[in-house]
């Protein structure tokens, strides 16, 4: 095809055939081939060596034309404004408007988690399955992934952009969902993952994509939150899906009605910029929305609701308005005093003080009234007397 001579002319030291091979190995050489999805160098550089990009994903080719807010996609703008409502809406487009961005520019960017709770056929799932699938030409199913149910085998997954989680049955105790939510949290903050393979030798890349998952509102589906404490808030959504009007077709049609209107949104999404209540943030783009019946919701039934159990029992039998102010003293002592109460067996199943004292400091950490750290002793507080207050 090039026409390279394989002689030696007269006066050089190499053909040009053997000029162009050790071209090739001086500059066009890489150390091996990884997904770097959505980013648009076909040789990438990483921790100090060149590797081929196989990642030829793009997202969805936008429209030349602006675009006025569900004109020209009204099923999928109609569906987001109806799940979303006006005050979550502009979080859920800033983070879609951000992420798209800097894909079709070709460099991906970091970017918060959602997570879309609420009741079912309101087209949770389908935003995941439709919306973000066409926009981004692509999602990976990521669920076993998130239990640590994939026996370490996650190479599918990178070449995809978003990864998402629909109807997850949510993990069964308290080991698995701190998993789950240190595994939420790497995905949003990482940025270099480990990738494996079956039989293949394990590697590292570099990913930013978005993880979405969606679950019931039910008071199991509620764990597919993970625990909100400090280090996680900054970095996940935290939507409610509303109840609308709107009407779906089959999954033939939402298919077709999103692909058909994609472009449009996509313009849309490109050309946004978000109102002045969606603060600006160096690291993710906005500060982080968290609904708050939703954090109450799940902070009465997640894996350490037994506490609150516990706590009204002691509170019971422990306070009255014409007693002490406080009780103080250790996890151990708060056990060796829980114990002794009549009906706080069931509530003390598998509960030792490492445990009593990861679901105090989650409380602590929530910023509850009823209790607060005095160096390492707990403080609860009577709860009659603030009444009688």
């Amino acid at each position: 095809k090039h026409k390279l001579n394989s002689k030696t002319p007269r006066g050089a030291t190499s053909s040009e055939i053997e000029d162009a091979y050790n071209t090739i190995l001086s500059e066009k050489l890489v150390h091996g081939a990884l997904p770097f999805v959505y980013d648009k160098r076909m040789i990438v550089p990483f921790q100090g060596k060149r590797y081929l990009n196989t990642s030829n994903r793009k997202v969805c080719e936008p429209t030349k034309d602006p675009q006025p807010w569900c004109d020209n996609f009204p099923f999928m703008g109609s569906l987001l404004d109806g799940v979303m409502g006006p005050a979550q809406l502009p979080y859920w487009l800033a983070w879609a408007s951000r992420f798209f961005k800097a894909c079709y520019s070709g460099i991906p960017n970091q970017g918060h988690a959602v997570f879309l709770i609420g009741d079912t056929g309101l087209g949770k799932t389908l935003i995941n399955e439709n919306i973000l699938d066409v926009l981004f030409n692509g999602i990976g199913s990521c669920g076993r992934f998130l239990m640590g149910e994939d026996n370490g085998f996650n190479s599918h997954l990178f070449d995809y952009g978003v990864w998402t989680c629909d109807d997850r049955v949510p993990a069964s105790d308290r080991k698995k969902h701190q998993h789950y939510t240190s595994t939420v949290k790497s995905i949003v903050a990482n940025g270099v993952f480990n990738i494996e393979e079956k039989y293949m030798k394990t590697g590292q890349l570099i990913w930013n994509g978005r993880l979405s998952v969606t679950a019931n509102h039910t008071t199991e589906d509620i764990r597919m939150i993970p625990e909100l404490n400090v280090s996680m808030r900054d970095k996940i959504l935290l939507f409610k899906a509303n109840r609308h009007s709107l009407v779906f077709g089959d999954r033939k049609t939402n298919r077709e009605t999103c692909e058909k209107e994609a472009p449009f949104l996509a313009r849309y999404l490109l050309d946004y910029t978000p109102p002045p209540e969606v603060v600006f943030d160096q690291r993710f783009g906005f500060k982080s929305y968290i609904d708050k019946a939703l954090e109450n919701f799940s902070l009465d039934n997640g894996p350490h609701a037994y506490v609150l159990e516990l706590i009204e029992l002691f509170n019971d039998l422990m306070f009255s308005k014409d007693g002490v102010p406080e009780w103080e003293g250790t996890s151990t002592e708060l056990l060796k005093e829980l114990g002794s109460l009549e009906g706080s067996n069931q509530f003390l199943k598998g509960v030792d003080a490492v445990r009593m004292g990861l679901s105090l400091t989650h409380y602590n950490n929530k910023g509850v009234d009823w209790l607060e750290k005095r160096y390492r002793r707990w403080v609860l507080q009577n709860p009659f007397l603030k009444k009688k207050a």
